[in-house]
């Protein structure tokens, strides 16, 4: 090829190159961030009580231990530990002083600061490990690198072995901190009310890694590189780690009232507005958005399929979380006053009844039932066409399976499906049991039906074949 044909075409491909950045859709500018997804334990509405527990005082938080222990903080500042599946209380606890914050289990421990800041360590026994006298509590604390990060008042860092209470490293950010958070490279994220967003490493150096808009509130989640959190002014922003930049911003009508959710690359949130919404996690654009009773005063609940969404005021509701259909309700009496607590088999709640000034705690478990119904009474003549239908309670997108029975023999007679009935036209006399066997991906249930079909009905009933 000759050289200036050669530098001809070059120059062709560079401005067909830049042609296609500059014409390119956003995502090539900036590519769309990919989200990891954390899904719970599968549960599904309706809900009945399986057992319930009275308790003294009001309960204002409510935690999960190992070995089907939970954990319980009264406004007197007694904790109970209670082992559900024995269904007895194991000990009790009394704090020196008023509980400033909730409870916190990290691993086999229990954490509480009283209004004296004294934070104590408990064993899931029930026994003081230490107690350590801290300065001005700040409110935040969370797990690090199997550690104990707590902010202070003045906007020091404290990093605490949680078996001993030892100190491993103390800073500062010099500002109020807002919010604790653990990105996915272990890296500890202090987020200042003033927006400043301060990063720790493990041996306690402090960098600034960027600046929002003032007034951050202190309710923020992680998911991979990205930091989702709201303002006072009632933003919710979503903040690219790896960037340092701001990745989008959306006004909503309320203010954050709990930390996002993250799942199927959505983010779920509620404001003060008495409103649930669904975001898009890589653009903030709504997906869908929900109305509640009231304001939210307790965490939102994933339990895939659905969004669990308590308000002081009853019903507990569940939400799609896809679609945003409400799927499921339970009305309690009495006053919910923690956030539902998803255990292996069911969630607990807790309840409140302001007459009495006790509080109960309701262990709730999936309603699941199968029923079978015919369109005629037994006994019926031979000849006589019979519609059987399933009704199912508790499954998701349940599958339908007839078969009919008479003496040993038993033979399907509708292959699984969606559909829930059957008709049968009797050709013979007998003892029946008419079944249908229901199942969705979790579950499976059986139920059956006598029936007894008596001599023809006509000496001169005709079969055509």
């Amino acid at each position: 090829m000759r050289p200036e044909m050669k530098g001809r075409r070059l120059k062709f491909l560079a401005l067909n190159l830049i042609l296609m950045v500059s014409l390119a859709p956003e995502k090539l500018l900036n590519p769309e961030p990919e989200f990891s997804e954390t899904e719970t334990s599968l549960i599904s509405f309706p809900l009945r009580v399986r057992d319930s527990l009275p308790v003294e005082g009001r309960i204002i938080d409510l935690v999960a231990g190992s070995d089907h222990r939970v954990f319980w903080l009264t406004e007197s500042g007694k904790i109970t530990g209670y082992n559900w599946l024995e269904k007895r209380v194991i000990w009790n606890f009394h704090l020196p002083a008023k509980h400033l914050t909730r409870l916190l289990a990290v691993g086999e421990i229990l954490f509480a600061v009283d209004k004296e800041n004294n934070l104590l360590a408990l064993s899931q026994e029930g026994r003081l490990i230490w107690p350590e006298i801290l300065g001005s509590f700040g409110g935040q604390i969370i797990p690090f690198e199997g550690k104990l990060a707590l902010s202070l008042a003045d906007g020091s860092l404290v990093v605490l072995k949680p078996e001993t209470g030892e100190v491993v490293w103390r800073s500062s950010a010099g500002a109020k901190l807002a919010a604790l958070a653990v990105s996915s490279e272990n890296v500890l994220l202090a987020i200042a009310e003033t927006g400043q967003i301060y990063q720790f490493s493990s041996e306690g150096r402090v960098n600034l890694s960027g600046f929002l808009e003032p007034t951050i509130l202190p309710y923020v989640s992680l998911s991979d590189d990205y930091l989702f959190l709201g303002t006072q002014d009632k933003k919710v922003i979503a903040w690219n780690l790896k960037k340092k930049k701001k990745a989008w911003s959306i006004n909503l009508g309320g203010r954050l009232v709990t930390s996002p959710l993250f799942a199927r690359g959505n983010l779920y949130l509620a404001t003060s507005n008495a409103v649930v919404y669904c975001l898009k996690a890589k653009s903030g654009e709504i997906k869908w958005w929900q109305s509640i009773p009231s304001r939210l005063a307790f965490n939102l609940v994933l339990a895939s399929p659905y969004l669990i969404v308590a308000t002081s005021n009853p019903p507990l509701l569940a939400f799609d979380l896809v679609t945003g259909r409400q799927a499921g309700e339970f009305k309690p009496e009495g006053e919910i006053c923690n956030s539902p607590l998803l255990i292996s088999d069911g969630l607990i709640l807790s309840l409140y009844e302001t007459l009495s000034g006790q509080s109960s705690l309701l262990f709730l478990e999936p309603e699941i039932r199968v029923t079978l119904s015919s369109s005629l009474p037994s006994p019926q003549k031979v000849g006589t066409e019979i519609i059987f239908t399933a009704e199912a309670v508790g499954f998701e997108a349940p599958r339908y399976e007839f078969f009919l029975q008479k003496g040993e023999s038993r033979e399907i007679v509708q292959k699984e499906s969606a559909r829930n009935s059957w008709a049968w036209l009797p050709l013979s006399p007998g003892d029946y049991l008419i079944g249908v066997r229901v199942k969705d991906k979790s579950k499976t249930r059986e139920t059956t039906l006598s029936f007894q079909i008596s001599q023809d009905r006509s000496e001169n009933l005709q079969l055509d074949f």
